[in-house]
């Protein structure tokens, strides 16, 4: 299983948020010195979210991400505000792997099938972010009358094959991921599904990964030293 250690950026901040809510923010430090720390700990991949793109301010945070990008030869993900193919053009531009396609599920299905079209369904994955078991867009500001599970059937019309399902409760609360949600996309569905949201302890990570999961994000439990990143990664290889 992959392990994803999140770079949650707001007004050139890494930051965490509590419940996806703007007001709960903490400040870690710089996305430099969290990417360089990840990068010296062991890890191929980093998540990195555009925290004001999800608002729809792409200037804030544009080339700070740029510059990551080109610093680091981890694989680099993308996500935050990513709504036209000139978005997904900037991101591959300046060297990031994968772009996370949200709001864009919802209201732009057309665009999500002709992005995996363009460019294939390695480097385009989507985000299924919900609370209560519906989905919330917008930099989950708007709510809607989706399911979760019906969401994820839709993307796999498309040809989405990897969906990021982010509980919004549990985000940054250290409380656990919901394992029920997990479950139930790679029952009905059989996507790869990477799980965001709670992860506290190696315990959770190894519950993801028997469920049979892609992947999972980890953020403030890395962030508040919960556990390392490297024994995150060899409970993921285990």
């Amino acid at each position: 299983m992959n392990i994803y250690p999140a770079i949650d950026i707001l007004d050139g901040n890494a930051v965490r948020l509590k419940y996806g809510d703007y007001s709960k923010v903490t400040v870690y430090g710089k996305p430099f010195e969290m990417l360089r720390k990840w990068e010296e700990s062991g890890a191929k991949f980093a998540h990195i979210v555009d925290l004001n793109g999800a608002r729809s301010d792409h200037e804030n945070n544009a080339k700070i991400i740029e510059q990551l990008a080109k610093s680091t030869k981890l694989s680099i993900q993308v996500g935050g505000g990513i709504r036209s193919m000139s978005d997904i053009i900037r991101c591959f531009d300046c060297g990031i792997d994968r772009v996370i396609l949200g709001s864009a599920c919802v209201s732009n299905q057309d665009f999500i099938k002709e992005a995996i079209a363009l460019y294939g369904e390695n480097r385009i994955i989507c985000g299924a972010d919900a609370k209560n078991g519906y989905i919330s867009t917008e930099g989950w500001t708007a709510s809607t009358n989706i399911t979760l599970t019906e969401l994820c059937k839709q993307l796999k019309s498309l040809g989405v094959t990897t969906v990021i399902c982010t509980d919004i409760s549990k985000d940054g609360a250290l409380c656990g991921t919901n394992t029920e949600n997990i479950t139930a996309i790679r029952n009905i569905t059989n996507m790869n599904v990477i799980a965001s949201g709670g992860i506290s302890c190696i315990a959770d990570i190894e519950d993801v990964k028997n469920l049979g999961a892609y992947g999972a994000i980890i953020g403030r439990a890395l962030y508040e030293n919960k556990f390392s990143l490297e024994d995150a990664l060899a409970a993921a290889k285990e």
